[in-house]
């Protein structure tokens, strides 16, 4: 999934309570993949209320993020799903109307 945080905030996808669901998920053996939405964190190309097409672009970057699983061999293509939380939650699902890589959101 991803996730946002305040601007100058170190949270985000590295609160706590994150890194404790990602870490869970892992040890029951998910290959787990956080990244920032468009305008927040460490993804900055645009700003997040930019008047270019964010959605777009978020779907893009979601899409190449499956691509990426995909490339790592300890990954069952047949079996990624997404979660997030909030706007995430929008995401998830235009993502996985997008690609049939999706099984789970």
């Amino acid at each position: 999934g991803h996730t946002r945080w305040s601007r100058g905030s170190l949270r985000g996808r590295f609160t706590p309570e994150l890194q404790t669901l990602c870490s869970t998920l892992a040890t029951l053996g998910a290959v787990v993949l956080t990244y920032d939405m468009v305008g927040w964190g460490e993804s900055t190309q645009l700003g997040h209320r930019a008047k270019a097409n964010v959605l777009g672009l978020q779907l893009w970057n979601s899409l190449r993020a499956i691509d990426f699983l995909e490339s790592l061999e300890e990954v069952d293509p047949r079996r990624i799903g997404m979660a997030g939380f909030s706007g995430s939650c929008w995401q998830c699902g235009f993502t996985a109307a997008s690609s049939a890589a999706v099984s789970s959101s």
